[in-house]
């Protein structure tokens, strides 16, 4: 397995056992963070661990695919709302790398427009 697969497959197991602090510690500071439905994309940790602490989110990744110097990963995310009631829906994420260095993640409603925006930078 490669390092960028590894690399990805650690930042999700880090969010699933100790939530956004643990990829925050993980992953290199200057990453630039877009998470699907968000307005903006977050530079700096702290944005990203405020807008994160406003949700009750988990995600699950089912698959990772690498692409070129992508990581493709396909999974769910559940919210809980405030007094009951979730949502669960499918999506997909790109983790961009350069080497082996992650420097932009970005998330996608669905897995069809993560491959079009992985096609559109002809990285294959």
């Amino acid at each position: 397995m490669s390092a960028r697969l590894t690399f990805a497959r650690h930042l999700f197991e880090a969010f699933e056992h100790g939530g956004i602090d643990a990829v925050i510690h993980l992953a290199p500071p200057d990453v630039v963070w877009e998470p699907f439905g968000a307005q903006q994309g977050f530079d700096t940790q702290d944005a990203l661990r405020d807008w994160q602490d406003e949700r009750n989110r988990r995600v699950a990744a089912h698959e990772f695919e690498e692409i070129g110097d992508c990581v493709l990963i396909t999974g769910s995310r559940r919210e809980d709302y405030p007094g009951g009631g979730f949502a669960e829906s499918q999506l997909a994420w790109i983790y961009f790398f350069d080497g082996e260095r992650l420097v932009r993640a970005t998330g996608y409603g669905d897995e069809s427009a993560a491959r079009s925006a992985i096609a559109a930078l002809d990285v294959t």
